[in-house]
């Protein structure tokens, strides 16, 4: 003869008593991540002198709506939240979600275009250019 089958039972198997206090625990312990994620990206923003102009809510948004936020990161293949051109500040306004290896072939392009527009033109006197001149 079949027994009943004790759903109830079933249920709070592994559980030693029926309080659920600890039942979001993986969901809370991804939001803190998320937030440290957040925390380290300003502090580094910050060390480097460029502006955050972002709360956490935008910053999450900005990545979820992207859909690249289990594939954040720094390591190859990876995406990263990048400004414009590199400069001004992290803003909603200013950012997109590319691969790490875009965005160091951006960084190098806006770093020879920043070098070829500081560069000292050949008609000016240089050190070496003087050297030999009895004045």
């Amino acid at each position: 003869m079949a027994t009943k089958m004790n759903w109830n039972r079933v249920r709070y198997v592994g559980r030693s008593t029926l309080d659920h206090r600890r039942e979001f625990t993986r969901r809370d312990r991804a939001d803190a991540w998320l937030m440290k994620c957040f925390q380290v990206q300003r502090a580094r923003a910050k060390q480097r002198g460029i502006a955050f102009a972002m709360t956490y809510e935008e910053w999450l948004g900005v990545w979820q709506q992207s859909g690249r936020l289990r594939q954040r990161g720094t390591a190859s293949g990876n995406y990263v939240m990048a400004r414009q051109g590199d400069v001004g500040a992290y803003c909603s306004s200013n950012i997109k979600i590319i691969t790490i290896e875009e965005n160091l072939r951006e960084a190098a392009a806006n770093r020879k275009a920043r070098q070829t527009l500081t560069a000292p033109s050949t008609g000016w006197i240089t050190a070496s250019s003087t050297a030999g001149a009895p004045w």
